[in-house]
């Protein structure tokens, strides 16, 4: 029998695309803690959640890209106010990280973002370069991307399941504009010719028709089209020791 707290939080969700992903955030959080079942977080102290959602938030920002982090903490947060629990949002919110990173340690203004995407060749280095610019995931992580990981999300969102099914699996956001170049970047794959199923890649290796067989774009050939692309912008990745700034 499903417990009431998880009932009355996923009842609360109209997307079943949103409802995925604010389960998968809340289950973390309950991992997180070592927590038995949802049931048993409503048994700890409005104040001592307080504390866990904000010791939380400091965990969330070393390993998650900042643009992550709010829709993550926004299913945490809805499982307590609708299990009529007090929490101090106003203060959680203030603690978040600026939304800044386009990946590695390099941090990116908005114009240097938009600059680098009038540098890619096609729609597909476009939407490339929106997706880490929104995602922060690193680039090793876009060869075993599926389109089974992304889903739909509320205000034309989409969330990103990455490194699904290991110990680092999370989930991250493609903002509206990301998610547009997204979809743009499908819809010329299937005008090509190609069948796009759950086990397709989110990005494929260059090709000449569409319907050859589809080969995952590479974690190489992913930090080519970005590197070019900064560099025709005249944006220039600085070493770091014996690392460029940019997260493979």
């Amino acid at each position: 029998m499903q417990q009431r707290s998880i009932a009355v939080f996923e009842n609360s969700i109209k997307s079943e695309g949103t409802r995925k992903t604010y389960r998968h955030a809340l289950t973390k959080f309950k991992e997180y803690y070592k927590i038995k079942d949802f049931d048993s977080l409503l048994t700890i102290t409005d104040e001592k959640i307080q504390v866990m959602l904000e010791d939380y938030l400091f965990h969330l920002k070393k390993l998650v890209s900042p643009n992550s982090i709010p829709t993550i903490m926004a299913g945490i947060e809805l499982f307590f106010l609708m299990n009529r629990r007090t929490i101090q949002t106003k203060i959680l919110h203030k603690m978040y990280p600026s939304r800044v990173k386009i990946t590695g340690s390099k941090a990116w203004t908005t114009q240097d973002v938009s600059r680098i995407i009038q540098f890619a060749s096609s729609k597909r280095n476009r939407a490339l370069i929106h997706f880490v610019a929104s995602t922060g995931a690193r680039i090793g992580a876009i060869e075993a991307l599926q389109l089974r990981h992304v889903v739909d999300m509320p205000d034309k969102c989409q969330a990103v399941t990455l490194y699904d099914g290991t110990n680092e699996e999370y989930t991250a956001f493609l903002t509206p504009e990301a998610s547009s170049i997204l979809s743009e970047y499908l819809e010329e794959r299937r005008r090509d010719g190609e069948v796009l199923l759950p086990q397709s890649p989110v990005f494929r290796s260059t090709y000449r028709i569409g319907v050859q067989k589809v080969i995952p774009l590479s974690r190489v050939g992913a930090i080519g089209i970005i590197s070019r692309a900064i560099r025709k912008a005249g944006l220039y990745r600085n070493k770091a020791g014996n690392r460029y700034e940019i997260q493979a």
